[in-house]
């Protein structure tokens, strides 16, 4: 009886609101773990821009082998940095990043498929 009483009592002090009882709305055609994978745009034009010579935005997207070749080009370049084909390998990078960069929305889109 005792505790009955306590219960109702503690019931009366502490007045849980009803939308912190209930679980939170998932969006009815995507799985929770649907959202974990995603890329986002931001993310990889961010990856682009500060680390796009060593291709950490492809990494994101799943493009490896692509992305160590990027990073090949980026250390040859590095390593020849006196030498004039450096002039050309960075050219041929900087026009990567930006193909790069036209193609980032399509392998959002198709990741988020």
């Amino acid at each position: 009886m005792v505790t009955s009483h306590l219960t109702e009592s503690f019931q009366l002090i502490v007045e849980v609101p009803q939308y912190m009882m209930t679980e939170p709305d998932l969006p009815k055609n995507e799985p929770a773990q649907a959202r974990v994978h995603s890329r986002t745009l931001w993310i990889s034009y961010a990856l682009l821009i500060v680390l796009g010579g060593l291709g950490a935005h492809r990494y994101y997207h799943g493009y490896v082998l692509s992305g160590l070749g990027m990073l090949g080009l980026t250390a040859a370049s590095l390593a020849l940095s006196h030498h004039p084909i450096a002039f050309a390998i960075n050219a041929g990078l900087i026009a990567w990043m930006v193909f790069d960069a036209f193609m980032i929305p399509r392998w959002t889109r198709e990741k988020n498929a």
